[in-house]
């Protein structure tokens, strides 16, 4: 794969077309966590490791998950970040 993890998302799978993205999404720790998951199972497939995902299953199970849950415009971990800027992450602390 070509360019960087977020170009293959932005460009091949379309993401940013499809939804809202953060171009300071590593300041969210959800959005962390979710492409690293994508990212380790990608890595998996492309190397044919014994028991990582299809192609078809990469899509259907894990990009087809993730991929709203971190670009919806309702309720999408970027769901505040839009053109006006980037809206940071909120903890939520417990007492």
């Amino acid at each position: 794969m070509e360019g960087t993890f977020q170009d293959y998302l932005t460009g091949t799978v379309g993401l940013v077309k499809s939804g809202r993205w953060c171009s300071r999404w590593t300041e969210h720790p959800d959005a962390v966590h979710r492409l690293a998951g994508i990212y380790d199972e990608g890595t998996l497939m492309r190397l044919r490791i014994k028991g990582a995902p299809s192609l078809h299953t990469f899509y259907r199970e894990i990009l087809d998950y993730h991929i709203p849950q971190l670009t919806s415009r309702e309720d999408g971990v970027f769901q505040r970040c839009d053109g006006a800027g980037h809206e940071p992450h909120e903890r939520m602390d417990t007492d």
